[in-house]
């Protein structure tokens, strides 16, 4: 038996904290949501992520975070704040609620880091069409 499929596709919301329109997006993995702007989000379709979303940790088992895959760059995830924010290298992302599905611009803030990920940079690289899957 098949376990029946679930819809992923957002669900209009509204943030508890300030009464905000958000969309909670579905997260793979039973990430449960993450909250996002609808503009932010649109954005981040146009650029070229996919709107399935999912909960993975970082590699050491540690923190999970947002990630989504680039729609023209075969077996690539992208760390969607990364990208909301478009973090470079040397910086980091750092969460206020320390809760990394929480995908509001008010509550990501860029810092110097040991990011080593280029993930806005891969994004722009694929919209531009020099990025091949």
């Amino acid at each position: 038996m098949t376990k029946p499929r679930t819809s992923r596709s957002p669900v209009p919301g509204v943030d508890p904290r300030d009464g905000a329109a958000v969309l909670l997006i579905p997260l793979a993995r039973d990430g449960g949501v993450a909250r996002i702007l609808p503009a932010d989000y649109e954005r981040l379709l146009a650029a070229g992520l996919s709107p399935n979303w999912c909960l993975n940790r970082d590699g050491t088992g540690g923190t999970a975070y947002v990630r989504a895959a680039l729609n023209s760059v075969a077996g690539n995830l992208v760390t969607v704040a990364r990208v909301l924010m478009a973090a470079r290298p040397g910086q980091r992302v750092r969460y206020l609620d320390s809760d990394t599905r929480n995908l509001r611009r008010d509550n990501l803030v860029l810092r110097p880091g040991f990011g080593r990920r280029a993930d806005a940079a891969l994004v722009e690289r694929a919209a531009s069409g020099s990025v091949h899957a």
